[in-house]
């Protein structure tokens, strides 16, 4: 396939070229990555203000996700129950990805089954019932499939980690006492 800008097939000619190096100097690694696995390898790829937006919104959703599960780890305090949806769920997911792969390696399709996951289970991590240990799993497949695809680094880690988490937790905690 070709890329494409805003549309139009990428040439000098058209003015209308972009290198790598400039297309790093307005999006990060790993938001490009993104939007180049959103889109089917063998068809023409566009490169867009809309495409990168949407990798930038399944970026912003898998960290989201993945720092909202640390702090409910910190807290702690979760009863088993409420697993047996998310756990079918990954299982799917597993399911879909190996077979997008097997599918002419079709990267959207992958993509599409870990940000549905994603949604799942923060719906149960966000019940305050439901145990943490399949959202544990699912952030290990999400964290494990995009590593395989070369998206890495999406959980925040800044350090040292003792001076910011009690800062964030208080928020955190005023943040649920308002809801």
């Amino acid at each position: 396939g070709h890329l494409h800008i805003e549309g139009l097939k990428m040439s000098k000619s058209l003015k209308n070229f972009i290198t790598i190096r400039q297309a790093l100097e307005m999006h990060t690694a790993r938001q490009l990555r993104l939007m180049f696995l959103m889109q089917a390898w063998d068809k023409g790829m566009n490169y867009s203000d809309q495409a990168i937006d949407m990798a930038k919104a399944e970026e912003r959703r898998m960290k989201h996700f993945l720092g909202s599960l640390e702090f409910w780890q910190r807290r702690g305090g979760r009863t088993p129950g409420g697993e047996e949806k998310l756990m079918e769920a990954i299982e799917s997911s597993k399911d879909k990805i190996h077979k997008a792969i097997l599918d002419n390696f079709a990267t959207p399709k992958v993509v599409e089954a870990i940000s549905k996951l994603v949604l799942e289970a923060k719906a149960t991590m966000d019940s305050p019932t439901d145990s943490l240990e399949p959202v544990l799993k699912a952030a290990h497949l999400i964290e494990s499939t995009m590593s395989m695809l070369g998206v890495e680094g999406l959980r925040i880690t800044r350090e040292p980690k003792e001076a910011w988490t009690e800062a964030v937790d208080t928020v955190a905690d005023l943040r649920q006492q308002v809801r």
